[in-house]
């Protein structure tokens, strides 16, 4: 039995559904996500998580709820840009069976202080719904 636990604070690829208006239609892709919180002690479960992007349009950038991670910064992330961004104001859903168990970077023990100012930005977040 695998725990959801241990996935709590990874960076993991996730298979991500997303309209793709050049198709049309639904479509799939993979992308890093940082999950944040699972709904329950077993797999297979929903994760609430956040999404990690380059953003190529810098002008849709949030100064203060997009966390800029950098390679120099953070050298043993498995991202492939060298420069990305945890978007702690657009939190999504991913389903467990969606994961690539094989690909995930745990942040909580060896970045603390990234872990503080996301759970910080996240709070605030969430704290100014309704």
């Amino acid at each position: 039995m695998r725990y959801s636990s241990e996935f709590e604070g990874s960076i993991c690829l996730i298979r991500f559904r997303y309209y793709n208006n050049k198709l049309s239609k639904m479509d799939v892709k993979v992308r890093p996500f940082l999950l944040v919180k699972s709904e329950c002690e077993e797999l297979p479960c929903d994760f609430t998580a956040l999404p990690i992007s380059k953003v190529s349009n810098k002008h849709n950038l949030d100064s203060y709820y997009d966390i800029e991670i950098n390679n120099i910064d953070y050298p043993t992330l498995s991202l492939n840009e060298s420069i990305s961004y945890i978007r702690t104001h657009k939190i999504q859903t991913v389903h467990s069976n969606d994961i690539n168990k094989k690909i995930c970077d745990d942040i909580r023990d060896e970045y603390p202080d990234l872990v503080l100012s996301i759970k910080q930005r996240l709070n605030d977040f969430v704290s100014g719904i309704f």
